[in-house]
């Protein structure tokens, strides 16, 4: 395998440059993919693992994604209406280098408690 590979590389170094810029896609696009297929696996292990309690009690699992975009929609009504009124939502303060913005509105808790892993 190692003899194959070497062979495979000092032809690609002798060949065209139109051969050499289809390995340089075609091996771009197997590394995205398994990149993707990686973070995707991650993400499913991490996102959609839950501990026993969760599926024992219903009560305590996450909000659906209407419930999630219900608040959303809410917070960002009740900023676009202080913004009209006329009332500062941002406050600017300056630092040494650059402005430093501070929420006025402290932020919510949520809904329910984060699971633990």
């Amino acid at each position: 395998m190692k003899k194959f590979t070497q062979k495979l590389i000092a032809d690609l170094r002798l060949s065209d440059d139109r051969r050499k810029t289809r390995w340089i896609f075609g091996l771009t696009a197997v590394s995205f993919l398994l990149i993707f297929s990686l973070w995707l696996a991650f993400y499913r292990f991490v996102v959609f693992a839950r501990p026993a309690s969760f599926a024992s009690n219903p009560a305590d699992s996450t909000p659906g994604f209407i419930d999630t975009a219900k608040r959303g929609l809410a917070t960002v009504s009740d900023v676009i209406k202080r913004t009209a009124n006329g009332e500062n939502i941002l406050t600017v303060t300056g630092g040494s280098s650059a402005p430093v913005f501070v929420p006025v509105l402290p932020p919510e808790p949520p809904p329910h408690p984060f699971p633990s892993l």
